[in-house]
């Protein structure tokens, strides 16, 4: 019985920290459609997902972000700081998503 209950209890907290996260990020896609910009902010020190070659950022991040980017309409612009601060940058709002 008592199992039964703290089952059905978790099933109710999953699904409304999940329709609480899909309208926070509901949020945040149209913030940048609105502004034309989505920010993602990563650190570059992580080849193959994101390096800087001859100065320019590289790798598989920013090609996997740049289709989205042009299917929405949004330019995509990196904030690249050290991985540390990453998710503190996102939790500031710095930037919109990280990669």
């Amino acid at each position: 019985m008592l199992k039964r209950h703290f089952l059905k209890a978790a099933a109710c907290a999953v699904f409304f920290l999940g329709a609480s996260l899909s309208a926070h990020a509901e949020d945040i896609l149209a913030k940048a459609k609105t502004a034309g910009v989505l920010k993602v902010g990563t650190g570059t020190a992580f080849a193959p997902f994101d390096f800087i070659e001859a100065g320019t950022h590289s790798g598989l991040n920013v090609d996997l972000f740049a289709e989205p980017g042009k299917e929405l309409g949004v330019k995509i612009e990196w904030v690249t700081l050290p991985w540390e601060g990453v998710l503190p940058g996102l939790e500031a709002g710095k930037f919109d998503v990280v990669a």
